[in-house]
C-alpha cells in the first residue's frame, strides 16, 4: 500500500521537540517536588512570548511557535504555530524557516508539502542553521520533495555535524560505514561516530561510551573560504536560485 506524503514525512522527520520537552518537564518536576509546575510555566511563557510576538519580535514568534508545537498535537495550536512561523520566516529568521519546513514535511498544522519543506530547509541551511542542514540532508537522501542525491545529503550532514549536530554526526558516520553518497571509509566512520558518542549517543553509534574528555574534530571537511552556499551550488544545482 502506497504511503501518503504525510505518512512519509512523519516517518522521516520526528515530531519537533515533543520528547525532549516532556523529558525536561518530568525531570524538573521530580527535582522540585511540584507536579504540574512545568505546565503552568509553559502557559506563562506562551503568554509572555505572545505579547512580544505581537510587536513583531521574530525570536519571540519562533519561541512561541516552538512551545505550541511541542506541547501537544492539537491542530488548533499547530495552526497557530504555523501563523507565527510564517511571519518570522518572511523576515528571514532561519530557525523559523527550519521549523516551518518541518511542519510542512510532517503535514502538522498545514497541508503536507514536501517541495515547500525542502525550499525552507534550503534557505535556512544556507544561512547556517544546523537543524535545516540535517533535515535537508534527510530529504535529499530519501528523495523527499527533491531528487534523491546521497552525495548532496552527505555534504549537508557534514556541515551540520561540524556544528555539533549529533544526529548529523551519526548520519555521516553511517554514510561512511555503509558507503551512502561516498566510498566506504572505516576511519572516517569511526571518527564521526565517536563524535556522536561523545555527546551521549554511544548506543546509537554502536560504540561504548567514551571517557569524559572533549573530542575535537580531527580533520577539516571543507577547503578554506568554502561557504555553505558554494557547497550547495556545486552539489545540487537543481535547487539553486
Amino acid at each position: 500500500m502506497t504511503k501518503t506524503a504525510r505518512e512519509i514525512g512523519q516517518s522521516l522527520f520526528p515530531a519537533p521537540g515533543r520528547e525532549k520537552l516532556m523529558r525536561d518537564q518530568g525531570v524538573l518536576e521530580l527535582l522540585e517536588g511540584t507536579p504540574g509546575a512545568s505546565t503552568r510555566r509553559s502557559a506563562e511563557a506562551i503568554e509572555d512570548y505572545a505579547r512580544a510576538a505581537a510587536t513583531g519580535d521574530t525570536q519571540a514568534q519562533y519561541e512561541l511557535a516552538k512551545l505550541l508545537v511541542s506541547r501537544n498535537t492539537l491542530s488548533t495550536e499547530n495552526r497557530e504555530a504555523v501563523k507565527w512561523l510564517r511571519k518570522a520566516a518572511a523576515r528571514d529568521h532561519a530557525a523559523s524557516e527550519a521549523l516551518l519546513g518541518l511542519l510542512y514535511a510532517r503535514g502538522q498544522g498545514v497541508h503536507p508539502n514536501p517541495e515547500r519543506a525542502v525550499e525552507l530547509f534550503h534557505t535556512a541551511a544556507l544561512a547556517g542553521n544546523a537543524d535545516a542542514q540535517y533535515h535537508l540532508g534527510v530529504a535529499m537522501e530519501h528523495g523527499f520533495g527533491t531528487p534523491e542525491d546521497p552525495h548532496g545529503a552527505l555534504t549537508w550532514y557534514r556541515l551540520a555535524g561540524a556544528q555539533g549536530h549529533v544526529l548529523s554526526q551519526l548520519k555521516v558516520g553511517k554514510c561512511y560505514e555503509t558507503g551512502i553518497g561516498c566510498r566506504p571509509d572505516p576511519v572516517q566512520a569511526a571518527l564521526w561516530l565517536r563524535l556522536a558518542a561523545s555527546q551521549g549517543y554511544a548506543r546509537s553509534a554502536g560504540l561504548r561510551p567514551p571517557p569524559p574528555r572533549a573530542i575535537r574534530m580531527p580533520f577539516s571537511f571543507l577547503p578554506p573560504h568554502c561557504s555553505a552556499e558554494t557547497v550547495w551550488s556545486r552539489t545540487s544545482p537543481q535547487l539553486s536560485h
